[in-house]
């Protein structure tokens, strides 16, 4: 609590999409083509992964060094998808943010966009989380 992301990010290596950004005149950020192809959406279909580079929406930057002043995950019953093939955000992060939260963690061996490339893995980890919750 009370950490950025900025905060967060730089304890652990740097990933390397951070270095195959554009950011432009008004502060937003998105993946070169290239990022998205050997950082962002390596494990899917390269035609699949031109189109997620061409429609990307940008990120502000001045998200990063947003505080969070609240936490579901303090709270609630928490599930995390750990994407250990990530080049976005560190692995070791995603480790660590899912031992933190006490969250039900499933490993999986996917980029930064596991919902495209193990889209039924992900789906069973939403119904795991879903009938959990159900039988409360």
């Amino acid at each position: 609590m009370g950490e950025t992301g900025d905060d967060i990010i730089k304890r652990y290596p740097q990933p390397p999409a951070l270095s195959t950004i554009s950011v432009d005149k008004s502060g937003y950020v998105t993946q070169t083509e290239e990022g998205v192809l050997k950082n962002f959406a390596p494990d899917i279909p390269k035609a699949d992964a031109k189109v997620l580079a061409v429609t990307q929406g940008p990120l502000n930057s001045t998200t990063f060094g947003d505080k969070v002043t609240a936490a579901a995950w303090k709270t609630r019953p928490s599930w995390y998808t750990v994407s250990k093939n990530d080049r976005v955000v560190s692995p070791e992060l995603e480790a660590d943010a899912a031992k933190r939260m006490n969250a039900n963690t499933t490993v999986l061996a996917s980029s930064h966009v596991s919902l495209l490339s193990h889209p039924n893995e992900v789906a069973a980890v939403i119904e795991e989380a879903a009938e959990a919750v159900a039988k409360k």
